[in-house]
Formats: structure tokens, sequence, C-alpha cells
């Protein structure tokens, strides 16, 4: 990928400015958004887990 120098100093451990709106915009926002649906979907699963768990967990006490 070729990248244009934008004349400015990028200071220690920051990417210059045009290497910041490349990484904003695209496919690295598409997997940023994916990656966070992820994480909403895996901690709705786990709540849903431990709802049925806790359930089942009052239903053999009653038995």
């Amino acid at each position: 990928m070729e990248q244009k120098d934008t004349g400015a100093a990028a200071s220690p451990g920051q990417a210059k400015p045009a290497e910041a709106k490349v990484t904003a915009r695209g496919p690295a926002k598409t997997a940023a958004r994916d990656t966070t649906a992820q994480e909403a979907t895996a901690q709705a699963i786990r709540d849903a887990a431990r709802d049925f768990s806790k359930e089942m967990a009052e239903s053999i006490r009653k038995s």
C-alpha cells in the first residue's frame, strides 16, 4: 500500500494524519463494528445461559 507523505511529522507511537485517516474507514471500521457486534452477541449468550442455569437450579430445588 502506497502512502502519501503529508509533511507532518508523527510523534513516537502515533500515526501520521494520513495513516489515521486510512484506518478510520473501510475494512478497519467494518472489522471494529463486527467485533463490537460479536462481543455484544457473546455477552447476550452468556446472560441467557446464566439465566437458564438459575432457572434450572431453582426448578431442581423445588422438585
